[in-house]
């Protein structure tokens, strides 16, 4: 599950059609987040002390984050082409960040590489249930397992990857 915060730490996530979630814990639909990852902006440039907050950028974030929820609130929910992932890139698309546009697998991209967990057991509820079952797939079906996973796995993440570069997602 992909969601994204405001300045004040308040998470949207994209639950369904017409359904933007608002949690001010930082919950999402399904729970906690297990990784997060902070997206730092240039300094501000324009007038003003530095070091004031909230800063003109994360004004910005704000503006913009409430401008797409407000768009998704009319978008119908689809698992595989308009899911939470699709929010977070319109979102980090509308602020511009980085200076690029961004599709739900640049932010898997950016997530799997430069997110953080948030705690040991953030990392093995991400990836213990995985695994286990690796493990016991190898051990009890043996290559079997592994070409049965492979030939779910592989037409499955082409999928995604042509989806996301073959259609603009928003």
């Amino acid at each position: 599950m992909a969601g994204i915060s405001d300045s004040s730490g308040t998470a949207y996530d994209f639950a369904g059609s017409g359904t933007i979630l608002r949690w001010p814990s930082g919950r999402t639909l399904l729970g906690m987040p297990t990784r997060w990852l902070q997206l730092v902006y240039p300094e501000d440039t324009g007038s003003g002390a530095e070091g004031t907050w909230p800063s003109k950028q994360a004004l910005h974030h704000d503006q913009e984050l409430n401008t797409v929820a407000d768009a998704f609130k009319t978008e119908p929910y689809n698992l595989f082409t308009n899911n939470c992932h699709v929010f977070v890139s319109a979102v980090m698309t509308h602020v511009d960040y980085r200076n690029t546009h961004w599709d739900p697998f640049k932010v898997a991209v950016l997530v799997f590489f430069c997110a953080r967990y948030t705690s040991i057991w953030g990392f093995l509820h991400t990836w213990l249930p995985f695994m286990t079952m690796v493990v016991l797939g190898v051990f009890y079906g043996r290559m079997v397992f592994l070409y049965v996973w492979l030939g779910l796995s592989v037409p499955l993440l082409a999928w995604f990857i042509i989806y996301n570069f073959a259609n603009k997602v928003w």
